[in-house]
């Protein structure tokens, strides 16, 4: 027998990376899965629609109590068959990266190619 789990989107922060992504917060997903599959599995099966990865997912019931990954769906607390979950995705800043000039080595291969220019090239 499969469960039809509602998740709802209560927090989508993706870090200030944009997604190509039709789900938004405030949102709700119904995930079809086996009553005896763990949080994390829920998490894989959401990790694909909402594209977030499961370590940045956290899934908590309504009254804010938070499941671990290991914690059979059967057995979370206040969830049951069409029962509802919150998901809340947080995930890290992505920092831009600056590239600098060279400078000091342009130097240095200038200085390099100086002192290669006394030797002949072999003839081959």
């Amino acid at each position: 027998e499969q469960w039809v789990v509602k998740v709802k989107i209560e927090t989508l922060d993706r870090g200030g990376v944009k997604v190509k992504n039709m789900w938004d917060a405030g949102q709700v997903v119904s995930v079809q899965i086996e009553p005896h599959a763990t949080i994390n599995m829920l998490k894989q099966r959401i990790a694909l629609l909402v594209s977030a990865h499961t370590k940045h997912q956290r899934i908590t019931n309504e009254a804010g109590l938070e499941f671990g990954d290991i914690t059979k769906l059967a057995d979370c607390e206040g969830l049951e068959n069409n029962g509802t979950v919150l998901l809340h995705v947080e995930q890290p800043k992505v920092e831009e990266k600056v590239i600098e000039p060279l400078s000091d080595d342009e130097e240095i291969w200038a200085g390099a190619a100086d002192d290669d220019a006394g030797e002949p090239m072999p003839e081959g």
